[in-house]
């Protein structure tokens, strides 16, 4: 069901001030959501709140959705659960609670604090020199909320890096080490999990520089092994490797709580054996690319409502 309809039932049964709640949940007892893209918070609210033998089950839960959009929040899980990701820096504009920086002393994750306005030339340069030496040049910039690529920057110099931070004053911003992942084009490797299970794979690339999204015009081919890597001049990656980038999309998933969802690799350009790095994990992927990317007919759609029916 949408959840633009939990909203209103939930609206007209709470409009009865005897039994409006009782009838609600006995209306909703029994049944199962698949929430996907940007839900609001009050739908959670209403589904999470029900009585215990009346609750409706729902995928995913508001803890999992949370993980997976905010990015701060995800490669802490990352850093957790030992899952290989890009060396990373969060930085606040303002001063970071002290609490909160004792409390997570992570191997790949630093913690760092504005002071004064960020946007003065000399403090921007001060923060870009001190970035640099962790991360080395060039490195990615992104705010830590968003989707789709929108706001992500690979920076090069402190020019790059003065007028990133001056568009973005508001936000709170990740900084990390740039992978470098191919020579005539970018790309990553997406894994769909549905239930415990790899549903397909996915080589999406583009001529960007740092985004190969098939919303930002990135190109999706179907991948079933290492040998359709090399395929595509990616080398490197041995059936044992491609294998543990299974095993970890898997674990990456589940772990998070999530029934379906998706986890995207980067493979760093020339190393051997390829080494990899999980970029991140979407809970609410699209499949209309992969669906349209092979003669094969790859469907997700059978997949994803055969898991939601057996929650």
């Amino acid at each position: 069901m949408p959840e633009d309809f939990v909203q209103i039932a939930a609206h007209f049964f709470n409009s009865f001030p005897a039994g409006g709640k009782t009838e609600f949940e006995n209306f909703f007892a029994g049944c199962k959501f698949l929430l996907r893209g940007d839900i609001e918070k009050n739908v959670y609210d209403i589904l999470e709140n029900f009585a215990p033998n009346k609750k409706p089950k729902h995928t995913p839960s508001f803890g999992a959705k949370l993980i997976a959009d905010d990015k701060k929040l995800m490669y802490q899980y990352f850093e957790r659960h030992n899952f290989p990701f890009a060396k990373s820096i969060f930085f606040n504009f303002s001063s970071i609670k002290k609490a909160e920086n004792n409390a997570y002393n992570a191997q790949n994750i630093l913690n760092i604090a504005g002071t004064g306005n960020a946007a003065n030339a000399a403090q921007a340069e001060e923060l870009f020199s001190h970035i640099a030496q962790k991360l080395n040049t060039p490195f990615v910039a992104k705010p830590r909320f968003g989707s789709q690529g929108r706001g992500i920057q690979l920076i090069e110099t402190k020019k790059d890096f003065a007028a990133f931070i001056a568009q973005n004053q508001s936000e709170e911003l990740i900084f990390q080490q740039y992978i470098k992942c191919g020579k005539a084009f970018s790309f990553d490797l997406r894994f769909f999990v549905c239930g415990g299970k790899i549903s397909a794979c996915a080589l999406r690339k583009s001529r960007h520089q740092l985004l190969s999204n098939f919303h930002a015009g990135g190109q999706m081919e179907i991948i079933k092994s290492a040998q359709d890597l090399q395929n595509h001049d990616i080398f490197g990656v041995t059936s044992r490797a491609f294998a543990r980038m299974q095993q970890t999309a898997v674990s990456a998933v589940q772990n998070a709580g999530l029934l379906y969802g998706s986890a995207d690799f980067l493979i760093l350009q020339d190393s051997q054996p390829a080494q990899f790095f999980l970029c991140e994990i979407n809970a609410s992927p699209g499949f209309e690319g992969i669906e349209n990317a092979s003669s094969e007919k790859i469907q997700i759609v059978p997949q994803l409502i055969d898991a939601v029916i057996r929650l």
